[in-house]
């Protein structure tokens, strides 16, 4: 994205901060509601230590993830930073004693697996970058362009629907940058064009309207490439981590779904709307006035984040208590009026909300 659309990798950093922390919460909340309604007990006190103390323990592993953004940021190469990301991870697993390995077997044995993974993933990248020669020598992207205005029409809803069955298609068997390439070239100008016109109608100038609409469009087909590495029947990242556990690739996957399941809906509402490009923030706050930008701002996250809690709730089917069947899609239906940029509609599904958080409200168990 630093490369096609020749900005700073910072701005896209933050871009990417709202959908990020928005996954995050799915994630959090899916797992609490899950884990209160299967009666899981929390993994801190098995290990004898309370829940603070074991965040401060082991939060440590973040550290080389940290090191690599804050690489990129000062304008190292990717491959140098992964590399020492990669060492300070070894040094950090050799000097916990929890994790230390026996001798360095480990280390060339890590290596070798790691090198048979990027096999697949190398290839498909190759692939990829073969197939958008071609496209690009036989005219193929402004052609798919127009075609999808033409079958969209002026519907962005449409456009933006038919381009994420389409990233999440395509993403299945391609790694995530791979999908972004592709499918930016394919239909980033026919989305851009209308959204443009969406947000020219909502009475935002033609500069700052092509602004938002190109930020917010690429950061929209980037989401949607990531997001086919949960996505059912593929999910390559749902297979890597039944690999690692032991579990069945394909439940892995389904399962990883339905977590991500407010992720698949959040993507369309930063794009829809000018007011919804507040959730990858800097669209707004380089077209709108500081103070406007930064309500608005807020005003999305909060609704959009009470959303998030909500459909997390309607999936795992259990609030305070659990839901009937009935309960548990009115709460989803609530939570995508919650993603709809409407301050008075977002008040209203978030009281109509409410009443399922209240215990014992259907007769469930007092102790839920």
């Amino acid at each position: 994205m630093v490369e096609i659309l020749q900005i700073p990798l910072l701005k896209v950093i933050v871009m990417a901060i709202g959908p990020a922390l928005l996954y995050l919460t799915t994630v959090l909340a899916f797992n609490e509601f899950y884990a209160r309604k299967a009666g899981l007990k929390p993994v801190a006190p098995e290990l004898g230590m309370g829940r603070r103390a074991y965040v401060l323990r082991y939060s440590f592993i973040f550290l080389p993830i940290l090191l690599i953004v804050a690489m990129l940021y000062l304008g190292y190469e990717v491959r140098t930073a992964a590399s020492l990301a990669l060492v300070l991870f070894v040094a950090l697993a050799y000097l916990d004693p929890t994790l230390r390995p026996k001798g360095i077997a480990p280390i060339f044995q890590g290596l070798a697996e790691g090198f048979r993974t990027l096999l697949p993933i190398g290839t498909a990248v190759t692939a990829a970058n073969l197939i958008f020669a071609n496209m690009v020598i036989s005219g193929l992207p402004s052609k798919f362009s127009q075609l999808l205005q033409q079958v969209s029409g002026e519907s962005l809803l449409f456009a933006t629907l038919i381009t994420a069955v389409f990233s999440l298609v395509l993403g299945m068997g391609v790694p995530p940058t791979a999908t972004y390439v592709l499918t930016s070239a394919l239909t980033a100008p026919a989305i851009i064009a209308l959204a443009v016109k969406n947000f020219t109608a909502e009475g935002l100038g033609p500069e700052a309207a092509q602004q938002a609409a190109l930020l917010a469009t690429h950061m929209f087909l980037f989401y949607y490439a990531v997001l086919a590495d949960v996505t059912p029947p593929v999910a390559l990242s749902a297979y890597a981590a039944a690999s690692v556990f032991g579990t069945n690739p394909l439940q892995t996957g389904i399962y990883a779904a339905r977590v991500a399941l407010s992720k698949y809906l959040v993507g369309f509402f930063f794009l829809l709307a000018y007011s919804g490009t507040a959730l990858l923030i800097l669209p707004v706050l380089e077209t709108a006035p500081p103070q406007e930008a930064w309500l608005l701002i807020l005003w999305r996250f909060l609704a959009v984040g009470l959303g998030v809690v909500y459909l997390s709730a309607s999936g795992a089917g259990y609030t305070r208590r659990p839901l009937k069947r009935w309960e548990a899609w009115a709460l989803g239906a609530l939570a995508v009026l919650l993603f709809v940029p409407q301050p008075y509609l977002n008040l209203a599904a978030f009281l109509l909300g409410l009443p399922f958080f209240r215990k014992g409200l259907t007769g469930g168990p007092k102790g839920a």
